[in-house]
C-alpha cells in the first residue's frame, strides 16, 4: 500500500489510534471474526469525473488462507456529479463487500478528489 492510500490511511487514523496500521489490524480481525476469511485490502484507486459523472475504479488484493493472491480491478457503478452538489454535508466513501462489511479500506473525502 502506498500513495493516495496510504496518505489516506495515516489521515484518518490521526487521533483515533496510535498507528495507521491499529486500524488497518482492526478492520482485518472483525472481517475475521464474522466471516472467517480474510477482507479485500484496497492497494489503489483513481476518480475519475467528468461534467456529469463520477467514477471510481479500485485496484484491490484479494488474498486468504489457501487461496492466491489475486489483484483486481473493480469499478463503482456511476454517480451522477450534479446531484452530489446538492449536499451540504462532506461525503466520506470506503468500500464495502456484498454484505455491507467493511473491506481494508481508509474513508476517503470525496471533496478531495473532484
Amino acid at each position: 500500500i502506498d500513495g493516495i492510500v496510504l496518505e489516506w490511511w495515516k489521515f484518518t487514523s490521526e487521533g483515533v489510534r496510535q498507528q495507521w496500521t491499529d486500524t488497518f489490524k482492526g478492520i482485518a480481525m472483525k472481517y475475521w471474526k464474522e466471516t472467517g476469511n480474510f477482507p479485500n485490502v484496497v492497494l489503489d484507486l483513481t476518480v475519475e469525473k467528468t461534467d456529469n459523472d463520477i467514477l471510481i475504479s479500485w485496484k484491490i488484493l484479494k488474498t486468504g488462507l489457501n487461496i492466491p493472491e489475486e489483484v483486481l480491478d473493480l469499478n463503482t457503478d456511476i454517480v451522477n456529479y450534479p446531484d452530489l452538489l446538492l449536499r451540504d454535508e462532506p461525503i466520506w466513501f470506503t468500500l464495502l463487500d456484498n454484505e455491507g462489511l467493511r473491506q481494508i479500506c481508509p474513508f476517503f473525502l470525496l471533496r478531495q478528489f473532484i
